[in-house]
């Protein structure tokens, strides 16, 4: 579909690859031709199978390609990039084994969609979910997503995952790989930006618990050229414990970034609002009248309520933590780990406990701790 400036459909074009497909994202060159890649399934299988098509602006196609594993189904493509070279590479998950588990991967084609190489990443008896691949100025490649730990196997998993990005060199080996949130929360990476001057941002899902349910959040998460962290910070819609769904992220002209999702106002994905949030190069919310606001650490400890011990996030902005029994007595004074999640062992007798939480800025926030 064509759009003009003011978000009106000038022309709409139909590609018919003959199969029951789907494109999963498309690139326009320079000759007005389109590059797309997606998923079908033809009529002799009952498997996904990923492709790569040239179409011109008219939708006849140029060329079609597939590149899947024999045998291997479910390939999930995530995006697409244009490399220095002419070709392209393309990222995704799929199954490496007979439990449901996943593996991220890319292929790397060439200008006439050829394939070059393909790199799969994932860790044993864990699942890697998204893929979003990045093309590096420097060389190589980033790859956003995250790493879930099945805490019961699949089909029926319980789990818990960080966020995390893999660098890579050009032809797919690992430079680096960093993960990020909590032990206790599926959380993930589900895209990542370089900047200009080597920086990553990286968007994704973040979770909270509010009356023992687990609650979407938006996360942005900075990191410097080597994935070392440089600040991380969460967000929630009008201090409202409701669904915040991401789906996109953009470098906007002013050094900011701007996150691009949905909201769900009721149980069952019902009646849902989308979103634009907009924040500044260090994550602080500029948007007008969003109705957004950043998560407050005391959202963050879980479990509560505990048999003794809590977890606080990772949050370089948080200075100190204090614990406070019912009758407002200091009973620790805890100096947060800034690179990993905080511990704190409550070890009085059951019951209510407070703990406060003093940011860089000076701002102070507290919640209340069940001890059973």
């Amino acid at each position: 579909m064509y759009i003009n400036d003011l978000g009106d459909s000038v022309k709409v074009v139909k590609i018919n690859f003959e199969f029951n497909d789907q494109i999963h994202d498309a690139l326009l060159l320079k000759d007005s031709t389109f590059v797309v890649i997606g998923t079908y399934t033809d009529t002799t299988a009952t498997d996904t199978k990923p492709f790569v098509a040239r179409v011109d602006s008219l939708g006849n196609v140029l060329w079609f390609k597939t590149h899947n594993n024999p045998g291997n189904k479910d390939e999930i493509l995530k995006n697409m990039a244009a490399t220095p070279d002419g070709g392209y590479i393309f990222g995704g998950s799929e199954p490496n084994g007979p439990n449901s588990f996943q593996d991220l991967f890319l292929i790397k084609l060439d200008s006439v969609g050829d394939f070059e190489w393909k790199q799969n990443y994932g860790i044993p008896n864990y699942s890697e979910f998204e893929g979003h691949v990045t093309v590096c100025k420097n060389g190589g490649y980033a790859i956003a997503g995250s790493i879930v730990r099945f805490l019961t196997p699949p089909p029926f998993p319980t789990s818990d995952g960080q966020r995390g990005l893999i660098r890579v060199d050009s032809v797919g080996n690992v430079l680096w790989q960093k993960d990020f949130g909590t032990s206790t929360f599926n959380e993930i990476f589900r895209t990542a930006r370089e900047l200009s001057n080597g920086d990553f941002i990286c968007m994704g899902v973040s979770m909270h618990i509010h009356n023992n349910q687990e609650i979407n959040d938006i996360n942005l998460t900075r990191l410097d050229s080597a994935g070392n962290l440089i600040w991380s910070r969460d967000y929630a819609y009008n201090a409202a414990h409701v669904m915040d769904i991401p789906n996109d992220l953009i470098i906007t002209s002013d050094g900011g970034f701007a996150v691009t999702g949905f909201i769900t106002n009721v149980a069952c994905c019902r009646r849902n609002d989308v979103f634009i949030l907009k924040v500044d190069d260090q994550g602080l919310i500029t948007s007008l009248n969003s109705g957004f606001q950043e998560v407050p650490v005391a959202w963050k400890v879980y479990p509560n309520p505990t048999q003794g011990q809590v977890s606080i996030p990772q949050n370089k902005d948080l200075v100190r933590i204090q614990l406070f029994n019912l009758k407002g007595q200091l009973l620790q004074e805890i100096q947060p780990n800034r690179s990993s999640e905080t511990m704190v062992n409550i070890e009085g007798s059951p019951g209510m406990y407070f703990l406060r939480f003093q940011m860089e800025d000076g701002s102070i926030s507290s919640t209340k701790i069940i001890k059973q």
